[in-house]
């Protein structure tokens, strides 16, 4: 429920509320690894692009879904705005890699890549 709650003050451009609520879930008791990588992958978008936080957040994420897709590219991505082209390639690589991974997301992916690398 707080989930979707931070999801309708996201579509209203509460920033803040949106911030607070993911936070709410983060000390929630009893709450699923699933939906704390969420919240924290979550935080980590709404950080600066390639900030030392933003990539905290998705790193916390990883550690409660060492395989949670949209953490291993948001991660990629922030690697990748900071030049890490080795630390990017790895997180990459991981989706790719993943068997969890729809060939939809692996394709992402490596698309994620490519933009980050000519830009």
């Amino acid at each position: 429920a707080m989930g979707t709650l931070a999801q309708v003050y996201s579509h209203l451009g509460q920033v803040e509320a949106e911030r607070d609520m993911y936070q709410r879930i983060i000390i929630a008791p009893g709450v699923s690894n699933r939906v704390l990588a969420n919240a924290y992958c979550n935080l980590g978008t709404m950080e600066k692009e390639g900030s030392e936080m933003e990539m905290e957040y998705y790193k916390k994420a990883l550690e409660f879904v060492p395989s949670s897709i949209p953490a291993l590219q948001s991660l990629g991505s922030a690697y990748a705005s900071q030049k890490d082209w080795d630390n990017a390639i790895h997180s990459f690589r991981q989706v790719v890699d993943s068997s969890q991974g729809s060939e939809y997301e692996q394709v992402e992916s490596l698309n994620l890549l490519y933009r980050a690398a000519t830009q």
